[in-house]
């Protein structure tokens, strides 16, 4: 182990320019490991200081603004950063390029404020003729001032610079990953510090406007690259509208996909009852969004060397080598979660967030089919956006039918909780059998990592005894 420390200690210690592709990739791996292994860590801390700070009810505001503000950012992305990673070198990635780029988002930060200010104003009418259930998270009396006031944050971030997804390209990563480190401890560091001051919704708005401020002025004075300047060139305006609608609806569809969740359950269950979904989310979640962040930021450049072989079975040897970790962990914790969900809860959390347990347990059901996401990222670096777009269609899809089913004609949130879990399978298919038809899939590697779901179970039986015995059950 520490071998691998030093060596990896002498990589970084090499200009950029002098690392090989496999030495970039490796350092790639291990910054993005670092910074999301820091985000779960600090989400952890921030959530059992929060809950301690915060009533149930707090959450489930939280959880209605959060599920708004990614939806309608989401729904709005025009894609830079895969543009720019996907482009080859012979399409031109010049300077006027990354200006279009940046215009169109500066320009996207004021339409989404628009739009943030509409919702607002939506919310507070729906409140004010009654069409609101009293004990719904929707009729939370700060909740259209404090999302109007969130459309900042767009704003902010409209004015983010071109050049992170230019070192993303490049795998010059260091500069880029430390900054992203001081915005994950930042963030939820300040909210901390505001529910201190104000427990209420807004420490959750006043903490995320000011991270977001750090992030863009951070992004823009410590990155060297070209400066940002307003212009909109015709040609890579083009170029960009060529991809713009698969792109805009993967992106809004993705989105949904993942946020309908508590979009919907927000109509069905009361405030503190959404609260406490947001928690057990928020410890499946800790995984899953790590793996999604790590194959979203990483997977387009590897499947792009990885193509870049003419041959398959290299391809699917590398592929593998790359994905199977990631794999071995999901299958891990998907055991030990659907064994010791209720005892993570019982020792992290207090008794009014118990039911979180159960729903822990059913949620990890859903881990395994992490890796096969990872697919996708094939399809993107071909510029497939389409194919993309198909499989995430398939997800919301399903969601949103398991959802309907379980609320409306059984009335069950528990029934909803396993739509949930299981929305991946049907697009984890049929991503195996694009996969295969391409050549990169091997059906005798998919599930090598099976065992690691029984040996997951077992240390959660384990560790379920433990916090038993120490007498949090």
């Amino acid at each position: 182990m520490l071998e691998r420390i030093a060596a990896f200690r002498l990589m970084l210690q090499k200009p950029a320019e002098a690392r090989s592709m496999k030495e970039k990739l490796t350092i790639a791996a291990g910054l993005k490991a670092a910074e999301q292994g820091l985000q779960v860590f600090t989400r952890l801390a921030a959530t059992l200081i929060l809950t301690r700070l915060l009533a149930p009810e707090i959450y489930g505001v939280f959880v209605v603004i959060i599920t708004l503000q990614v939806m309608v950012t989401m729904i709005t992305d025009f894609g830079p950063r895969s543009l720019i990673l996907s482009m080859r070198e012979d399409e031109g990635l010049d300077d006027r390029f990354l200006h279009t780029c940046w215009t169109l988002q500066v320009i996207r930060g004021g339409i989404l404020l628009v739009l943030f200010l509409a919702i607002a104003a939506g919310i507070a009418g729906a409140q004010t003729a009654g069409m609101v259930s009293p004990e719904s998270a929707y009729a939370a009396e700060d909740l259209p001032a404090a999302f109007a006031v969130l459309g900042l944050v767009p704003v902010i971030q409209g004015f983010e610079t071109m050049k992170q997804y230019l070192h993303e390209r490049e795998l010059r990563l260091v500069r880029l990953t430390l900054i992203r480190l001081a915005f994950v401890v930042l963030a939820p560091t300040l909210m901390i510090l505001f529910a201190l001051i104000t427990p209420t919704v807004w420490c959750m708005i006043f903490a995320s406007i000011a991270a977001q401020a750090f992030r863009t002025a951070a992004l823009t004075l410590a990155l060297d690259g070209p400066k940002m300047r307003l212009l909109i060139d015709r040609r890579h305006w083009r170029e960009i509208l060529s991809h713009l609608r698969w792109i805009m609806s993967t992106s809004g569809l993705w989105a949904f996909g993942r946020e309908a969740d508590s979009f919907i359950l927000g109509f069905f269950l009361t405030s503190p009852f959404l609260g406490t979904y947001f928690i057990a989310k928020q410890i499946v979640s800790l995984p899953l969004n790590f793996a999604l962040d790590f194959m979203a930021s990483t997977g387009v450049q590897v499947f792009t060397r990885l193509l870049a072989y003419g041959d398959l079975e290299a391809l699917r040897r590398d592929y593998y080598r790359f994905r199977l970790p990631l794999d071995a962990v999901a299958f891990f914790l998907a055991g030990g979660f659907m064994v010791a969900g209720p005892a993570i809860v019982a020792l992290l959390y207090d008794p009014r967030f118990a039911d979180a347990g159960p729903i822990v347990q059913i949620l990890a059901i859903g881990l395994p089919t992490i890796g096969f996401i990872m697919i996708n990222s094939g399809f993107a670096a071909q510029r497939r956006f389409r194919i993309v777009t198909v499989t995430t269609l398939l997800d919301v899809t399903v969601l949103l039918t398991g959802l309907m089913v379980a609320l409306v004609v059984f009335g069950s949130p528990w029934g909803a909780f396993f739509a949930i879990a299981l929305l991946r399978v049907p697009s984890a298919l049929l991503l195996l059998w694009l996969g295969g038809r391409e050549g990169w899939v091997s059906l005798r590697r998919e599930f090598l990592m099976t065992p690691m779901l029984l040996l997951g179970a077992a240390a959660g039986w384990l560790g379920a005894e433990v916090v038993t015995l120490l007498g949090f059950q």
